[in-house]
């Protein structure tokens, strides 16, 4: 049976919370396989898993339309948006708060961790982005240039600075030496 686990389009706020949830098993035939948030909709989700939710267009884990979802200290992994997002898709002037996340093992064509079109301002802070994949290996991608986009204390794994984001060399090894320059 096909269908999305959550679906915000009521103008829900900030009050409503999804919390201490696993969120898998969705499969919407077109966006947000796990949870889709659209008309002016901002849930608070936090303390959740979203795992194992597929879309065949926008946002496996997360679909989010001109909303402002507030997201933190969650895990968003192994989802599949097959066009654009497969963690998180934003679209649509979507200015999400996404705080304290792991975005990790998601898979899409463009923007396998998160997919930004240009007209979305999301904030990202202290969230992991890695080793999602996709035809154009990005993790964090969009359709243009989205310069709003506020990212502070964000981890996205490029260790060989090849523009392929990988996580072999993210952390440096216990036994690395620094050296000062004075």
């Amino acid at each position: 049976q096909q269908g999305r686990v959550f679906f915000f389009n009521s103008g829900e706020g900030t009050d409503t919370i999804i919390q201490y949830l696993i969120i898998t098993g969705g499969d919407s035939i077109n966006e947000g396989g796990g949870i889709k948030c659209q008309s002016n909709s901002n849930p608070t989700i936090r303390y959740c898993t979203i795992t194992d939710n597929d879309a065949n267009d926008y946002g496996g884990g997360i679909r989010i339309s001109n909303s402002d979802p507030i997201i933190s200290n969650c895990t968003i992994s192994e989802n599949t948006g097959v066009e654009n997002g497969g963690g998180i898709s934003c679209t649509n002037e979507a200015s999400p708060t996404i705080t304290n996340c792991t975005i990790t093992g998601n898979t899409s064509s463009n923007g396998s961790g998160i997919f930004i079109q240009t007209n979305c301002t999301p904030t990202i802070s202290d969230t992991y982005i890695c080793s999602n994949s996709g035809d154009l290996d990005n993790q964090v991608d969009g359709d243009g240039s989205y310069t709003g986009t506020n990212v502070c204390e964000l981890l996205i794994c490029d260790s060989d600075s090849d523009g392929v984001f990988d996580c072999d060399d993210a952390f440096p090894d216990d036994d690395t030496e620094t050296t000062d320059s004075d």
